[in-house]
């Protein structure tokens, strides 16, 4: 009596497909596809160069002001944004709050978050502006067609 099991048995790797290893076009195909990975990681490579070179240039033709800013020329939309950091003086927030407790706002690290910052009354946040340094991120670039 034949067994009913038998014909969900696959065959093994070995019997239905050639060892990659032992192939002799192995070393072949290899080259070749190695060949191909490198000349395309290379062309990735130059064309991420002139991307980010032409990304500086036209971020440069705009203001240098945190936001975004968009112009249409013909039937593209050139947009960059720029989104602002904020860093803050340790030694002079250490000298403002080294008398007392410290505020809700301020944290440990003597640092004060940019949201939190922004949502302050403006009497507290005059009480620290002298201690911040407001610097701009890399601009993004987008050309919109």
């Amino acid at each position: 009596m034949p067994d009913k099991w038998e014909i969900f048995q696959t065959a093994s790797a070995s019997e239905t497909e050639p060892d990659p290893v032992t192939s002799i076009n192995r070393i072949a195909v290899l080259s070749g596809l190695a060949e191909s990975y490198h000349e395309t990681v290379s062309q990735i490579g130059t064309l991420q160069e002139i991307a980010d070179r032409l990304s500086g240039e036209i971020a440069h033709l705009f203001p240098t002001v945190a936001g975004e800013c968009v112009e249409q020329i013909d039937d593209m939309h050139v947009r960059v944004t720029r989104t602002e950091k904020y860093q803050w003086d340790r030694k002079e927030l250490e000298r403002l709050f080294d008398q007392g407790a410290l505020p809700d706002f301020v944290s440990r690290s003597l640092s004060i978050h940019k949201r939190t910052f922004d949502r302050l009354p403006v009497e507290e946040q005059e009480k620290v502006r002298h201690a911040l340094t407001k610097k701009l991120n890399t601009p993004k670039v987008e050309v919109i067609r």
